[in-house]
């Protein structure tokens, strides 16, 4: 199967771009990769694939907590699931139902990344699995759907890992947090959770860590994403997010150690395809497609020798 040239040309240039603007010391086999992968899983989509441009279709402004709302509603239509749930297969429905297949990228300095080129969206995620995949999925769909309201409605970006200190992050990065946060952790879902955490637990009064801590491993996501969701909701004060985070590292060592000590359930496995999903996808419809030429071609061997 051959892939367009033009493409691969694009995505080499868009991706040589994003690792510039960030820092990033371009690696030539890393991109040229990469850009393979992006060609060859667009020369095998179905072309009348999702367009994220339908979700950003007739919505204007800069990124805004409010925008990231409404976006994140939108989604959750496109997704054509109510939002009383967690949303643990998120990678698989982002191929399935928004048309964005996640690449695997061997670069430890970046937490993710992404590229729409044409109507094509793609994901990079890192190739070792991380507790924040799910987040990253979301935060990089963010990005896309913003790229999609460009005039051009093509580019690529990638986010470097950071040591904790947003000060200087850019607007657009607290709205791709804000935006993962509203898509992941669904207001309705989370009353559900918090509800049923309280029944078993028999706890009452103000949300506290056990419940945050819970309820991070209930929407695959890390403690301070689900706490500042809750901050965000009135549950939890202006800035208690961080206070309770930083309390959880002075006294255990962390959330996740804090969460081992009460015995929690272990958190859910998240699956990410080490191929797009719509790759095997497409050469089986293929196939299925050629099936009945292969059938055809034999029949007439089997004639011929016949005669």
């Amino acid at each position: 199967m051959e892939v367009s040239q033009e493409t691969l040309n694009r995505a080499e240039t868009l991706l040589e771009t994003a690792y510039r603007n960030a820092g990033v010391a371009i690696r030539p086999t890393e991109i040229a990769t990469l850009a393979l992968k992006i060609a060859f899983a667009e020369s095998v989509k179905q072309r009348n694939g999702f367009k994220l441009s339908k979700i950003t279709a007739g919505l204007v402004g800069s990124p805004t907590l409010a925008l990231a709302a409404s976006l994140a509603s939108r989604v959750w239509d496109a997704l054509q699931l109510r939002d009383v749930e967690p949303l643990l297969d998120f990678p698989i429905l982002l191929s399935e139902k928004l048309g964005t297949d996640i690449l695997l990228i061997d670069n430890e300095e970046l937490s993710g990344g992404c590229i729409l080129i044409g109507t094509q969206a793609f994901i990079l995620l890192p190739v070792n699995r991380r507790l924040s995949d799910l987040f990253v999925c979301a935060h990089e769909l963010a990005h896309l759907l913003l790229l999609s309201l460009r005039t051009d409605r093509e580019g690529a970006l990638v986010d470097v890992r950071h040591d904790g200190n947003h000060a200087m992050r850019s607007p657009r990065e607290h709205f791709a947090d804000a935006f993962a946060r509203e898509v992941l952790v669904p207001a309705p879902a989370l009353g559900i959770a918090i509800e049923e955490i309280r029944k078993q637990f028999n706890l009452s009064g103000p949300v506290g860590d056990i419940e945050l801590l819970y309820l991070s491993r209930v929407f695959g996501v890390s403690f301070l994403v689900i706490a500042k969701r809750c901050e965000r909701l009135g549950l939890l004060p202006e800035g208690g997010a961080v206070t309770l985070y930083k309390l959880l590292v002075k006294e255990f060592g962390g959330p996740e150690r804090r969460a081992d000590l009460l015995q929690l359930p272990p958190r859910p496995s998240i699956d990410i395809a080490s191929v797009p999903q719509s790759v095997p996808a497409a050469i089986q419809e293929m196939a299925r497609r050629q099936e009945p030429k292969r059938r055809s071609i034999a029949s007439r061997s089997v004639t011929r020798k016949l005669a």
